[in-house]
């Protein structure tokens, strides 16, 4: 993501919420543990997002913009290793 707009914003929360449900589905197919932590980051980036959207980042700065990016190669990963449970 080079730009932050609240259409990826909107965009990127939507995503990451089918992320969630995701993880949860796979319940059966993912240790206890490891969905335990994948849980707690989806947690932490949703806190980011809303953040976001809410105005209490930067959405220019360097940071903001990784951070962004993060969370969109986190649902890649969930949407690549989990889409398919």
């Amino acid at each position: 993501m080079r730009t932050i707009t609240d259409d990826n914003i909107n965009n990127l929360k939507a995503r990451l919420d089918k992320c969630s449900v995701l993880v949860e589905a796979a319940e059966k197919n993912v240790s206890p543990e490891i969905r335990g932590r994948i849980k707690a980051q989806a947690v932490v980036y949703a806190g980011f997002m809303s953040d976001l959207a809410a105005g209490k980042l930067p959405r220019f700065s360097n940071s903001t913009v990784q951070s962004a990016n993060l969370v969109e190669e986190f649902c890649l990963l969930i949407e690549t290793e989990l889409g398919r449970v």
